[in-house]
């Protein structure tokens, strides 16, 4: 009886987790610019995409509640949209700051000139 219902529970949860994100759309990007209605995101496929905010949006900041003034451009952006009349509207806005270009490695091979020689 308890695997049944154990069961029941867990088709339930999944059956309810599948419809929250229904026709929910993701734009993931960086941010190309930003007003007080909505954001501009230069998507991971080079493509610009604009989605409006409404009052219901969501802003989250490194997994922490944040609002749309904290976005700067070059933030990086995953948006959960729906569409309302044909047009972007952010749900949900998670955000935090760009990954910095990787620094190039330096093999300093200086200091190997006084080390012993081996033969293989």
């Amino acid at each position: 009886m308890k695997k049944l219902i154990a069961t029941c529970a867990l088709a339930f949860g999944l059956t309810s987790f599948s419809f929250a994100h229904g026709n929910a759309k993701h734009v993931m990007g960086t941010v190309e610019s930003i007003s007080a209605q909505s954001i501009t995101v230069k998507t991971t496929a080079n493509t610009s995409k604009m989605i409006a905010f409404s009052p219901q949006t969501r802003f989250i900041k490194s997994g922490a509640a944040a609002k749309a003034a904290d976005l700067r451009k070059g933030d990086r952006v995953v948006i959960e949209a729906g569409t309302v009349n044909g047009k972007l509207q952010a749900e949900s806005v998670r955000f935090g700051k760009a990954a910095s270009k990787a620094m190039p490695i330096k093999h300093d091979m200086s200091g190997m000139k006084d080390m012993p020689k081996t033969s293989h």
